[in-house]
């Protein structure tokens, strides 16, 4: 597989969780967790690949908020698991792990343990996962637009907002626009992910559902990206 240092970033919606449970007569929360093994999987052979980045869309702000307090507190209890067993693995132990999205709608001892763990792993250096939970890129653009007011600095010194200084407020400041997204479950829509990140990005979607996916696949994808020409709104030279 011919690499170089062009892929600096990827993004994945891992969709069709629930449809899997189904299939597998299991429950949600358990094809999820089945789903962060993948997560941790491709996070490993990322870092192998030289890339530096993984964001992984975990749950939707507007999915969440539709969802039953039951519902809430399986997937709040889920979290709490994932974070103790990605802090724990000695498989991830050089993996700096941030989170993304609106986590003021997260209860506050959830939002405790989130910290914990981008403290605890703050100094890891090989890759960084960023875990996208209660997501919205709308909701992302409104948040930063309110922190340039908020800011001094910025909102009494320009008379606009550029999209130089907007990005210096998203969730995803200091992180590189992702290259490549990849959307599983054969579902081709971002579903409000990163809407501003992506601007430029190559989407790959593929049929598997998501405990589905393998390395395998993505190897293949990875490979049919180098292949690819970008030309970031440029013409195309014929």
């Amino acid at each position: 597989m011919f690499i170089d240092n062009s892929l600096k970033h990827i993004a994945i919606i891992p969709d069709g969780n629930n449809r899997w449970a189904k299939k597998n007569g299991v429950s949600p929360i358990d094809a999820y967790s089945y789903g962060t093994e993948i997560i941790e999987k491709i996070v490993i052979r990322a870092n192998e690949l030289n890339i530096q980045y993984v964001t992984a869309y975990l749950m939707s702000l507007e999915n969440f908020e539709r969802r039953s307090n039951q519902w809430k507190k399986a997937f709040f209890a889920f979290i709490e698991k994932t974070i103790a067993c990605y802090i724990t693995n000695e498989k991830l132990k050089n993996v700096k792990i941030k989170t993304i999205g609106n986590l003021d709608v997260l209860p506050e001892n959830l939002k405790n343990q989130i910290n914990e763990m981008e403290v605890i792993t703050s100094k890891n250096k090989n890759i960084i996962l960023n875990i996208a939970i209660a997501y919205s890129g709308q909701d992302e653009i409104v948040r930063a637009v309110n922190k340039f007011f908020i800011d001094d600095n910025d909102s009494k010194g320009h008379t606009q907002i550029t999209a130089k200084i907007l990005e210096k407020y998203l969730d995803t400041a200091g992180i590189p626009s992702p290259d490549l997204l990849i959307r599983t479950s054969g579902e081709m829509r971002l579903s409000g992910f990163l809407l501003w990140q992506n601007a430029y990005t190559e989407f790959f979607f593929v049929n598997e559902l998501w405990p589905d996916f393998s390395l395998e696949i993505f190897d293949k994808i990875i490979e049919d990206f180098y292949k690819r020409t970008r030309n970031f709104g440029k013409e195309r030279k014929l």
